[in-house]
């Protein structure tokens, strides 16, 4: 078998490439736009609805013309959390079990030095 298990570190690092490669630079900005409109006071947690994310990602001059809402999904365009996490972000992504009701939220915690 020439064929080998990928590692856990080496699992992460195409993880985290797959990541800086993928999910596009107005994606990234969006994302800071409304962090810094929500970031009052430093420390402090930000919650950001997943709903907001994509209307904000879509209102985004450079989202494609032949982009819609599945897009970001199938392009895996919200699975940013390692690269916030990388910036000093504890990144959590809530959604709600099959028994639950609530909106799909993430939240960004500064993580402390």
């Amino acid at each position: 078998m020439s064929a080998k298990p990928i590692t856990p570190e080496e699992a992460h690092r195409a993880h985290r490439e797959f990541c800086e490669t993928y999910i596009p630079d107005f994606v990234i900005e969006t994302v800071n736009s409304l962090l810094a409109a929500e970031s009052s006071n430093p420390g402090r947690t930000v919650t950001l609805l997943q709903n907001r994310i994509i209307e904000e990602i879509m209102k985004n001059p450079a989202f494609p013309d032949d982009a819609n809402r599945q897009t970001i999904f199938d392009k895996h365009w919200l699975v940013f959390k390692e690269i916030y996490e990388s910036a000093g972000w504890n990144v959590v992504y809530e959604v709600p079990a099959i028994d639950e009701h609530f909106a799909t939220y993430f939240t960004f915690t500064p993580i402390e030095e």
